[in-house]
C-alpha cells in the first residue's frame, strides 16, 4: 500500500481596497513548497476561490500559485491538511457548493466548502467548518496579528 504525502491547507486573505472598507477576499490554499530559486523564498501552492460573484459566479483553480506575493495578501490561517491524492476530489467538492446570486461572496462560499470537505472526511478544523462567524472571527484575529495590532 502506498502512502501519499499530506500538505498543509490554509485560508489566505486579501484586501480589496486601500482603506479595508470592503470584506477581505478569501482563497483556499494547499501549500506545496517554497520556491528557493528566488532571492527571498516564496511559498507556492494550489489556490481555489470563487470569481466575480456579483455578475457571473464561477470557480477558479490556480496551480503553482505564489499565494503570498500579491500586495493585497493579508495573512494565512492554517486550517488542516490534505493528502495529495485527494486534491482532485477536493476541487470537485468545492465546485459543487451551491450558492445563490443574492448571497454569493467568497467568505460564505469558503465556509460552505469547508463544511462539505469536513463532512467528506477531509482533515479540516471542525470549529471553522461549522460556523461562518467563528471563521470570520479567526480571520479577523489573524489580520490584527498580521497587521501588528495584537488581539
Amino acid at each position: 500500500m502506498s502512502t501519499f504525502p499530506s500538505f498543509p491547507v490554509y485560508i489566505a486573505q486579501y484586501t480589496r481596497d486601500k482603506d479595508h472598507q470592503l470584506p477581505f477576499h478569501w482563497e483556499l490554499i494547499i501549500h506545496l513548497r517554497h520556491d528557493v530559486s528566488r532571492r527571498i523564498p516564496k511559498p507556492v501552492g494550489i489556490g481555489f476561490h470563487i470569481i466575480d460573484p456579483t455578475t457571473e459566479f464561477g470557480f477558479q483553480r490556480q496551480d503553482n500559485f505564489y499565494y503570498e506575493c500579491p500586495a493585497s495578501w493579508a495573512g494565512s490561517l492554517h486550517i488542516g491538511s490534505v493528502r495529495i491524492d485527494r486534491v482532485e476530489l477536493l476541487w470537485e467538492l468545492l465546485t459543487q457548493v451551491q450558492m445563490w446570486q443574492s448571497e454569493s461572496h467568497c467568505q460564505k462560499w469558503m465556509q460552505l466548502g469547508l463544511r462539505k470537505l469536513y463532512m467528506h472526511g477531509f482533515n479540516i478544523d471542525r470549529e471553522i467548518a461549522e460556523s461562518l462567524p467563528n471563521l470570520q472571527q479567526k480571520m479577523s484575529d489573524l489580520y490584527k496579528r498580521w497587521n501588528g495590532e495584537g488581539i
